[in-house]
């Protein structure tokens, strides 16, 4: 690195003198530590900075008196940062910080997380509020203040979901080729294992059954190796699997549910979310060495974001794969078709639609899909309990029949203190024939319980 110019050189001096911070002043010159050194070295064979000046920690500090460098006579500097739920407020009021720019760099504001809603630049004489900087010693010059106020970014999801499925671009390839010896053999295994609440805890001492995320794993883990161990039976083309549901217990920093209900969850967010993910990908990673793998992400009321997020990971995950294709669309509703049958998936909280609205709301929003088909289901979660209602119109085989579908997870303080227990806990493989519809079903009881 060669020396820089001479008014480089005073800029930085000048920062240091002005009680700047070494972050401060890395992000005003695009400096790293070790250039910062180099420059405070030059200004004091120039003599602008004392020989006694040094970095510690983040501050510039006397070495022989080890309080932080005194402000340069005739340099004035206030600065006062607010944040609160509306947003954030910087005033600074100095002699030489005379733009918003400035300001911004001098109260470390981070525009990555902030931007600008307003501001405002005045000056006036120091003269008539001597008395304010008398511990600065007889100031010169004008007085700027610069008023700025911010607010947080918004969130871009799109631009989110892509940074998410990029991290995974350049990495090890995940498809590795696998024979499919059925591809022909018109079967659909749909394997159901909604409103599994990894992150839940409960207390034995409270409910009478002990959870957390390792016990809902175990559950999860041992039902859908059983159902696929009876899926290879039946040869099948693919492996239908609509995910999300209520996988995830909460879905934020603050162990709440999307609209905040405060939740028992057995550790932090971050540490439940991977943890989940790295399940599932387990999971999808045995399913595609039976059969090609389709994943339809239904949002729940404990995880609308995570599982959101989870489908983006997943997207990333798998993107340069053959076998597995991830269907994360942000509709709540979700749709496919097999043959003579068409499937509606929905998680059937307090915000979707009605079960008696559910069967023309098919035939309005995929119009064609039912002209073409015979039997038609939509399948839900949220109940933690298996029911089944069929609808029928004036011909039998337009009948719509509505699966309320069981759950693998315990009840917790909540479900126990309303008397929601005594579930059985149990995941389900639905099979379909291109052909001829719905033929049959398998369930899994891992835990006995």
């Amino acid at each position: 690195m060669g020396r820089p110019s001479a008014e480089r050189i005073e800029k930085l001096a000048s920062m240091i003198m002005t009680g700047m911070t070494v972050d401060m002043v890395a992000a005003a010159e695009g400096l790293k530590e070790d250039s910062i050194r180099r420059y405070m070295d030059w200004a004091k064979l120039d003599g602008l900075l004392p020989i006694e000046v040094s970095i510690i920690g983040n501050n510039f500090i006397n070495s022989e008196t080890g309080e932080l460098i005194a402000v340069e006579k005739g340099r004035l500097e206030k600065v006062d940062k607010r944040v609160d739920d509306k947003g954030m407020c910087i005033t600074t009021t100095s002699s030489d910080i005379d733009s918003v720019e400035d300001a911004l760099i001098r109260a470390g504001v981070d525009l990555s997380i902030w931007e600008v809603e307003k501001s405002t630049v005045s000056s006036r004489e120091i003269e008539t509020k001597k008395w304010e900087f008398e511990e600065f010693g007889e100031p010169t010059g004008p007085l700027f203040t610069v008023k700025v106020w911010l607010k947080k970014k918004k969130l871009n999801i799109a631009d989110a979901v892509k940074t998410i499925e990029n991290a995974f671009k350049g990495k090890v390839k995940t498809f590795v080729p696998t024979e499919k010896p059925w591809r022909d053999s018109g079967v659909m295994c749909e394997i159901e294992f909604p409103d599994l609440h990894i992150g839940k805890y409960a207390s034995k001492n409270q409910t009478g059954t002990e959870n957390n995320k390792e016990i809902a794993m175990a559950a999860f883990e041992k039902a859908t190796d059983e159902l696929l161990s009876y899926a290879s039976l039946f040869k099948p083309e693919l492996i239908l699997v609509p995910l999300g549901n209520d996988l995830m217990h909460i879905d934020n920093l603050v162990r709440t549910t999307t609209k905040g209900t405060p939740q028992d969850a057995d550790g932090i967010y971050q540490d439940i979310y991977e943890f989940a993910l790295e399940g599932v990908i387990r999971f999808i990673n045995k399913a595609r060495q039976i059969a090609n793998v389709h994943i339809l992400v239904i949002p729940g009321n404990h995880d609308e974001l995570s599982s959101f997020h989870m489908g983006a990971a997943l997207r990333g995950r798998y993107h340069d794969t053959e076998d597995v294709f991830i269907d994360n669309g942000a509709t709540s509703r979700k749709y496919f078709r097999w043959g003579c049958s068409l499937l509606g998936f929905v998680h059937g909280g307090k915000g979707d639609p009605s079960p008696d609205t559910l069967p023309m709301l098919m035939a309005t929003e995929k119009p064609k899909d039912w002209g073409a088909t015979t039997h038609r289901e939509w399948h839900l979660g949220h109940e933690h309990r298996g029911k089944a209602i069929k609808w029928l119109t004036t011909n039998s085989e337009l009948g719509v029949v509505l699966r309320v579908l069981p759950s693998l997870t315990s009840a917790d303080y909540w479900h126990f203190k309303h008397g929601f227990v005594e579930q059985k806990r149990v995941a389900e493989m639905y099979i379909w024939s291109r052909k001829d519809g719905f033929v049959g079903m398998f369930s899994s009881t891992p835990i006995k319980d």
